[in-house]
């Protein structure tokens, strides 16, 4: 009995698809891509998306996270105004104070940047 073996073609990030160093346009006048397809329709191949080199997950990770740190910074700077503004008209700040110390401990949280931010009550 022959052993049945599955092709994995990989979708790049401009829309092609590559194969044992071919690269595969995804286009349906091109006779690769209707084989491909298919053989994805037959069960004997998959599409994988590129996930990308540890260096772009890395630098996507490092964008997330000073986006992350962008908010936050702005969020601390909205709660002093709100802060002074309360207290000016003798209220309860209490409520601002607590979410200005969840917004500084936020990127010690183990999930950050991926982590749920915190919010206002």
């Amino acid at each position: 009995m022959r052993e049945l073996i599955i092709q994995t073609y990989i979708e790049q990030k401009n829309g092609s698809f590559s194969f044992e160093g071919m690269s595969i346009p995804a286009d349906t006048a091109n006779r690769h891509y209707s084989a491909m397809l298919r053989e994805v329709a037959d069960g004997n191949a998959t599409i994988e998306y590129y996930a990308g080199s540890a260096r772009e997950a890395a630098d996507a990770l490092a964008d997330l996270v000073n986006t992350e740190r962008s908010w936050r910074d702005a969020e601390l700077a909205k709660t002093d105004i709100d802060i002074y503004k309360l207290e000016d008209a003798g209220l309860d700040a209490t409520a601002y104070r607590a979410y200005r110390m969840a917004l500084r401990d936020y990127p010690q949280q183990s999930d950050f940047p991926n982590g749920a931010r915190p919010t206002a009550n």
